[in-house]
């Protein structure tokens, strides 16, 4: 059984890139045995407690830089690069911040925190990738501290490692749950006691955190939806359907943008600097795609958005995050693969709105439902992909139409799309 739902997992793309999440080898594991249970219990609210701190230091970090660097003014709240005035001098911005990143990382690699703090640079200078990297990075560097600090087995670092992932989205997102099937999914910790309660508890411990912190309201605003009808399902199986498709080549030009800066005559410590350059023109022309976006995703579920915005979030960011992951540029995929999926979604609703004008289509249920088929078939994962959505919204009569868009989205990937992005480099 664990083969057959292993196979369902090739083909990805890594939640954090280049770091890899799962290596080839690891299919082959043995099954975790004799873990020292109370320290791996205690590790884990450790590793929690740690990532979902780091990640709040990050998000005010990186709110910081982009007003700094986009608006000139000292704040750690959200900012937006389309209000800066700088006009072709915001080209510059991306370019600094990648040549401070790499010059941190070349002078100060023996700072265990560096990766993250570069990670946070690259996202506040306007690198359109996602915090969860930062996340992930941490996590293992706090795994690989208790090796030496605390002895602990290559299973135990495993674990520990996959409770900071769990801990720091459920800070981020609010998503318990979904962090938990996502660790099991993408991980494939080992289906025991064990290896599950640890992941649970430091679930609780971000969730913990994300609501003292940010309250209990969903971190994605979306209207109240009606129930869909028999018609309505069909359209949105479509509207996965065609996300899949949308999926598989994501993860296809994520190779091909990786094996062109592979060629190129420049060092690979500097090539993120080249897709600085590149990501910055484009930020001249079109500054909505620049930094995180996550304005962009409560625009798309509440419909506030344009066709010329749909355009920049769906294709122009795409080509922009493409080039920053093809360039090496370390960072997360899941919040670039949401705002994609979601105009995505919304887009192709409205062609299937237009085409067939008797289905009772609900455009806030397409952008929702974009966003999770496109995380279902890039990062090839199913209930966690439906859990994110849920929970980041808490709309229960978008449940029927999820779980049939992001099953569709999850077979057409796995169909079509078997083997791993080329440059993915173990932790």
């Amino acid at each position: 059984m664990k083969s057959t739902y292993q196979s369902f997992n090739r083909g990805a793309i890594p939640v954090s890139y280049p770091v890899n999440i799962i290596s080839e080898d690891e299919y082959t594991d043995p099954p975790v045995e004799h873990l020292n249970t109370p320290r791996v219990l205690c590790l884990s609210l450790l590793a929690a407690a740690n990532a979902a701190v780091l990640a709040q230091c990050l998000l005010l970090l990186i709110n910081g830089l982009m007003n700094l660097s986009f608006l000139g003014r000292f704040s750690l709240e959200e900012a937006d690069p389309t209000d800066t005035g700088l006009g072709i001098f915001i080209i510059a911005i991306p370019v600094l911040g990648g040549g401070l990143a790499i010059l941190l990382i070349r002078y100060c690699r023996q700072n265990h925190l560096i990766e993250p703090l570069c990670m946070g640079i690259y996202i506040g200078t306007g690198i359109p990738l996602g915090i969860e990297g930062a996340v992930v990075a941490s996590s293992y560097i706090f795994s690989n501290f208790t090796k030496n600090k605390w002895r602990t087995t290559y299973p135990e670092r495993r674990i520990l490692a996959a409770a900071g992932i769990v801990s720091g989205i459920a800070y981020l997102f609010g998503s318990p749950v979904a962090a938990v099937a996502l660790a099991l999914e993408l991980l494939l910790v080992e289906f025991t006691l064990g290896s599950i309660f640890p992941l649970i508890l430091a679930g609780v411990v971000g969730a913990s955190f994300h609501f003292l912190y940010r309250g209990m309201e969903p971190v994605f605003a979306i209207p109240e939806v009606p129930v869909a009808t028999a018609s309505a399902l069909l359209g949105y199986v479509a509207t996965g359907v065609i996300v899949g498709f949308v999926a598989v080549f994501v993860t296809r030009t994520v190779s091909g943008i990786s094996r062109v800066f592979g060629k190129l005559p420049v060092p690979l410590l500097w090539r993120p600097l080249v897709g600085a350059v590149i990501i910055g023109v484009m930020g001249y022309f079109a500054p909505d795609m620049l930094g995180m976006g996550y304005g962009h995703i409560s625009d798309l579920l509440l419909g506030k958005v344009t066709l010329q915005l749909l355009f920049i979030v769906g294709i122009v960011k795409f080509i922009a995050w493409t080039v920053a992951l093809g360039s090496g540029t370390p960072g997360g995929t899941v919040l670039p693969l949401l705002i994609m999926g979601g105009a995505f979604g919304l887009f192709i609703t409205l062609l299937l709105q237009f085409m067939m004008p008797d289905v009772p289509l609900n455009f806030s249920v397409a952008a929702l439902i974009g966003m999770a088929a496109m995380l279902a078939g890039g990062l090839r994962i199913l209930p966690a992909a439906i859990f994110f959505a849920i929970e980041t919204t808490h709309e229960r009569h978008a449940i029927l139409p999820l779980i049939c868009a992001c099953t569709a989205a999850y077979l057409v990937s796995f169909l079509l799309s078997k083997r791993r992005i080329n440059r993915e480099v173990a932790i």
